[in-house]
């Protein structure tokens, strides 16, 4: 991990994985490791909207704008994707201020900018490349959402371009591109039934709204396309390490062994595994059936009481472990090839600067 994170080569670090395995926190310990230790400026973005990277950092919110991390000298901010503000910036970037307006007075895009499916995953592509195309940072640490909506914004591209293409949008956009004539005037007569399908379905105004969102974003969604794209290449080249976070439970195994599979099959590069929670035993060469044999033995004579019961949670400690290895080498043997680097089990939730410092020391620590 820390030949990684001190790699000037490296300038984005994606962490994924499936939800409750501490994969903000890891994300957060990484970008702080980053900063102190290796001395780069670190900016770590969270697409999740739950409040736990600010509660980790010692911030009391987040927001679109890179803050400061208080409780450290080092260069680290953090921030958390507002998909809405991000698109108003699109808006006003690439167009003029009057325009700008009537884009955002459009009902149509009001919904869209807030709520709609994959508008995240499309603001989570153009923030990332903002932020690498604006060079004020040596390495972005992106905290993707938790499930396997976390890899959703890969595909960003992809669907807004076949949005862009599709012949829903080039219905909508004939009107302004004909001098403002009614869309169902410009149609063909193949077009027809579509049209009254679609108008009985979504109704006269919302066609109207549609139709000038459209129209006023034509050229600012082919510019996103373009962004969208480069940035899609950015995160094939070697300058960016994908790192898969799970638990020793099968479930997480499993989507983690998805993501290693979708990643590859993306040319994306994997770099390793970040086993999180995983416990260990202080006496090795103390198996579980000696713990509980020599247990019994000692329960049997009444001694030693205090020695007999810590046997016997050294026994189911043996047996989570053993349990643990046999889950998580379902990974390593599908993936041979990606390294698996292992977090210790912590003692109580990890919320604080220095509960993330000691994340990052075992991050670097252990490793196979």
């Amino acid at each position: 991990m820390d030949a990684i994170l001190a790699d000037p080569g490296v300038r984005i670090v994606v962490c994924c994985g499936s939800g409750g395995v501490g994969k903000t926190t890891t994300a957060a310990a990484l970008a702080l490791r980053a900063a102190e230790v290796h001395r780069r400026r670190t900016v770590v973005l969270t697409i999740d909207p739950a409040r736990r990277l600010a509660q980790a950092l010692g911030l009391s919110e987040l927001d679109n704008t890179p803050r400061q991390v208080k409780g450290t000298s080092a260069e680290l901010s953090a921030m958390m994707l507002d998909m809405k503000r991000t698109f108003d910036e699109v808006v006003l970037a690439h167009t003029d201020p009057a325009k700008a307006e009537e884009i955002f007075a459009n009902p149509f895009y009001q919904a869209m900018s807030s709520t709609f499916s994959g508008t995240q995953e499309y603001m989570a592509m153009e923030k990332l490349g903002q932020l690498y195309a604006a060079g004020g940072w040596d390495l972005i640490v992106v905290d993707t959402p938790p499930s396997r909506s976390a890899l959703d914004f890969l595909d960003a591209p992809q669907r807004l371009s076949r949005f862009l293409d599709g012949r829903m949008l080039r219905v909508l956009l004939a009107p302004a591109r004909a001098g403002g004539r009614s869309v169902f005037n410009l149609m063909t007569a193949s077009f027809g039934v579509f049209a009254r399908a679609v108008q009985r379905i979504i109704g006269n105004q919302l066609i109207s709204d549609l139709s000038g969102f459209v129209a006023a974003l034509d050229s600012t969604f082919g510019g996103f396309r373009q962004r969208a794209e480069q940035t899609y290449r950015i995160l094939q080249a070697d300058e960016t390490a994908f790192l898969v976070v799970a638990a020793p439970e099968p479930d997480a195994i499993r989507e983690a062994g998805y993501f290693a599979g979708r990643l590859a099959a993306e040319r994306m590069p994997l770099h390793g595994l970040l086993l999180n929670r995983v416990h260990q035993v202080a006496a090795t060469e103390l198996t579980e059936p000696a713990s509980l044999a020599a247990a019994q033995s000692l329960a049997a004579g009444g001694e030693h009481p205090v020695t007999v019961d810590a046997l016997k949670v050294h026994a189911l400690l043996a047996r989570q472990v053993a349990r643990e290895t046999e889950v998580a080498a379902r990974f390593t043997v599908e993936h041979p090839s990606v390294p698996v680097a292992e977090v210790a089990a912590q003692p109580a939730d990890v919320h604080d600067i220095d509960g993330l410092r000691e994340i990052g020391v075992s991050l670097s620590a252990r490793a196979s």
